[in-house]
């Protein structure tokens, strides 16, 4: 089946070269579904898969008129251009990914099935693979809030084609975490204890919850085969914005040291840690954002290996 390009951009993100902008669309269940493509080049790259939150009907729309560059984070695609990835943003069909619970927004526009989100990011990557622009070992997945309920679909299978996974501001629905079976590739998470969106200690719905954080975390430490925890403080680099936050990691695993971490975010909300402060309407009503890392850097630096864990007595 044949990749369609929309539009090839030559963008400038301030390194002294160029990395381009590809809008991409692929047919999946008889439906074109869109790939915003960053930082791609002629030869294959690692690939970042970046899963986006959930978007309200504006924000959606501008996606519709044609703004699809609006799917991007900014700080992911400098970092990663800065470390030699390729950058893929695929689109829900309307904003919010096709997860537990389910709402009409999940369904089918002409069958009303729950829509096949996990069957389209897997094609997703097979024709970036087999179109040579990306790495077929090092495709990574990165969720954030709705993107990591879809991200935890894929952890939970024994066969998904990702060598790690980040997972920011999200849970883990409880009818696919009784069936989880991870593989066992490196895992970040990033949660804020005053999260007023997703809670850090779990969510209650009609039709199930979401679990805790540290339940969360069991799931993947068991699979790890890890028997010890340690943690650090990061440096207080803002006490105004209220919040610490705390790196957790898992030792005497059966991988590597630090192959399972947390970004415990002390006092903050739904919201990614960075120096800038976002919209305050937002973050009041998130429950707060800390400011003391760059998330996006963090996040890059784990998926290059680059992420060393501080000395510990």
């Amino acid at each position: 089946m044949r990749v369609f390009l929309w539009s090839v951009l030559s963008i400038s993100l301030g390194f002294g070269s160029t990395a381009f902008a590809e809008l991409l669309s692929v047919e999946h269940e008889g439906l074109d579904r869109i790939v915003w493509l960053e930082n791609t080049g002629p030869t294959p790259r690692p690939l970042i898969v970046m899963l986006h939150g959930y978007m309200n009907e504006t924000r959606h729309q501008k996606l519709i008129d044609g703004n699809f560059e609006k799917l991007a984070w900014d700080k992911l695609n400098i970092q990663a251009q800065a470390h030699g990835f390729a950058l893929a943003y695929p689109s829900s069909l309307k904003g919010r990914w096709a997860v537990a619970p389910h709402s009409d927004l999940n369904r089918h526009p002409n069958t009303g099935d729950v829509l096949d989100d996990l069957g389209f990011i897997e094609k997703m990557v097979d024709r970036l693979v087999t179109s040579g622009t990306a790495k077929k070992d090092e495709v990574y997945l990165v969720g954030y809030s709705n993107g990591s309920k879809l991200a935890y679909y894929f952890a939970c299978e024994p066969d998904h084609p990702f060598a790690a996974f980040v997972t920011l501001t999200g849970s883990i629905h409880e009818t696919v975490a009784t069936d989880c079976d991870p593989k066992v590739v490196p895992y970040l998470a990033m949660a804020g204890t005053n999260d007023r969106i997703l809670g850090y200690d779990g969510w209650t719905y009609p039709s199930g919850r979401t679990l805790s954080t540290p339940e969360t975390m069991h799931i993947f430490v068991k699979a790890h085969g890890c028997r010890g925890q340690s943690w650090f403080e990061l440096p207080d680099v803002v006490p105004t914005d209220n919040s610490t936050v705390r790196l957790v990691w898992w030792r005497d695993c059966n991988t590597a040291d630090g192959s399972v971490r947390l970004l415990r975010v002390e006092g903050a909300g739904h919201t990614v840690p960075q120096p800038e402060l976002g919209d305050p309407d937002w973050v009041k009503r998130a429950g707060g954002q800390n400011q003391d890392i760059e998330t996006a850097e963090y996040v890059v630096k784990f998926l290059s290996g680059l992420a060393t864990l501080p000395a510990t007595k």
